[in-house]
């Protein structure tokens, strides 16, 4: 998280941020600044290891797929090969709900990859690597 100070340089601040914190964790805390903010996370995918030739049926868990509105906030949904960086665009995909997205894959060449959503608060990236076989 970026603080910007309103003060130029080498001046001091008048009133300095108030702090937020909760007091009972750091996992609790960040929970609600991530709330506050909206931003997507993937927390599990239902299955790791697709065929190339693509049609597997995954269901995305995560949070903020709705970008802290009412309907879907996502702008795309794409695989990255974790060899070359490359991105595979999922072309299809239905945003359930703001914790769930469902696609069929598309096809892919072999090798490693992530899932990277995007919304227009931020992007996530699946913690797992998933394996295109």
């Amino acid at each position: 998280y970026n603080i910007i100070l309103n003060t130029g340089e080498n001046q001091g601040e008048a009133k300095m941020p108030q702090t937020f914190y909760d007091g009972s964790s750091f996992v609790t805390t960040l929970a609600l600044i991530d709330a506050l903010l909206a931003l997507p996370a993937i927390t599990n995918l239902s299955d790791i290891a697709y065929p190339a030739a693509g049609g597997d049926a995954v269901t995305v868990t995560g949070q903020n797929f709705f970008g802290g509105g009412v309907a879907s906030d996502v702008l795309s949904v794409r695989w990255v090969n974790q060899s070359t960086q490359a991105e595979v665009n999922q072309t299809t995909y239905t945003v359930v709900s703001n914790t769930s997205i469902t696609l069929n894959t598309v096809a892919m060449s072999a090798g490693t990859y992530k899932l990277k959503v995007t919304t227009s608060k931020g992007i996530a990236l699946s913690a797992v690597n998933v394996t295109v076989s």
